[in-house]
């Protein structure tokens, strides 16, 4: 690793701004007999125009990535330990600053089998609300999810499987997206895939966690350990879900509460909750609110920052370990 590298892997990893990175040259050049880019965007490989990917929606600007790219750039130095990937989706808003309504609605992904691979960014929607053509902002996700999943993908030219596992979002985004082109993709059923029993926003940040907190039902969905208690537990829930509004007064009665008749159903059919969870994807989200610095070009710089991150094939939860091994 030069010390180039070592710097770009520095900058990227912590997030330094322009200036900090453009100053450490500076003092480097000066006192130093190494050869390095006299700016911040030389040295860390920042594409110069617009991205040619850029196009305008109904409502914003919208950039699509796609899977493919996506898992094929993870991959490029190795194989993935398993033959078929099950890749789960997250759609979600993420307002950008308090005293603005400019947003963006990330279209994510991750793999069900590797829980160490960061969530992927697929495509971004940038606007004053939330995408205004379902249309465009979902076609291109639909017309290339439907062929690898019938074709595969080609890492290193041996061909892996690709499955649509989930889609998780919450009470907002789900209502978003209900009617909308996703039913075009094949071998698919809006009902069956639309994870309703997300641990982030159905429990932990929902209306009933207060409730809840000390309850040991939900925790037992929580883990493999506890499965022969899974059918006792869901019993629970609904007894809990008909006195509600008896004991709380029924205008108490949300979607929320509702929604814990779906836990057990979704523990049976995708294991844990752990494993439909959203914490991953909200955590990127906050990646992707973070490394929006200034007040324009709202959408280039999130995916600048990703093209500088993909061309040293950084992740952002290795963090040493690269930068050690190869010094």
């Amino acid at each position: 690793m030069s010390i180039a590298d070592c710097l770009r892997y520095w900058a990227l990893t912590t997030n330094q701004s322009q200036n900090s990175v453009r100053l450490i040259l500076n003092i480097l050049r000066a006192k130093t007999n190494c050869i390095l880019p006299k700016s911040t965007k030389t040295l860390l490989e920042t594409p110069r125009s617009r991205p040619s990917s850029i196009t305008e929606i109904n409502g914003g600007l919208y950039w699509y990535d796609g899977i493919d790219k996506n898992i094929s750039n993870y991959f490029r130095h190795t194989y993935p330990p398993y033959q078929c990937l099950s890749l789960n989706i997250c759609i979600d808003g993420l307002p950008l600053y308090k005293s603005s309504s400019v947003q963006f609605w990330p279209n994510m992904a991750n793999i069900h089998e590797m829980s160490e691979v960061p969530p992927m960014t697929v495509a971004i929607f940038c606007g004053m609300s939330k995408p205004g053509d379902l249309e465009s902002y979902l076609r291109p996700f639909i017309e290339e999810l439907n062929i690898i999943k019938q074709y595969g993908i080609i890492i290193k030219s041996r061909t892996f499987s690709i499955n649509l596992r989930a889609i998780i979002a919450d009470s907002p985004a789900r209502s978003f997206i209900k009617i909308s082109p996703l039913l075009d993709l094949q071998h698919f059923n809006m009902i069956d895939v639309t994870i309703t029993s997300d641990p982030l926003h159905l429990i932990d940040v929902g209306v009933t966690w207060k409730l809840i907190l000390g309850w040991r039902d939900l925790t037992m969905f929580s883990s493999e350990k506890y499965r022969q208690n899974w059918h006792l537990a869901a019993k629970v829930l609904e007894d809990f879900v008909d006195e509600f509004g008896k004991i709380y007064d029924e205008k108490y009665l949300t979607s929320n509460v509702h929604n814990l008749l779906h836990v057990y159903d979704d523990v049976e059919n995708y294991g844990v909750l752990g494993t439909t969870s959203s914490y991953p994807f909200e955590n990127h989200l906050q990646f992707l609110k973070k490394i929006v610095r200034g007040g324009s070009k709202q959408l280039e710089q999130p995916i600048n920052r990703l093209i500088e991150l993909q061309q040293v094939n950084i992740r952002w939860k290795h963090k040493t370990e690269p930068f050690l091994n190869n010094f």
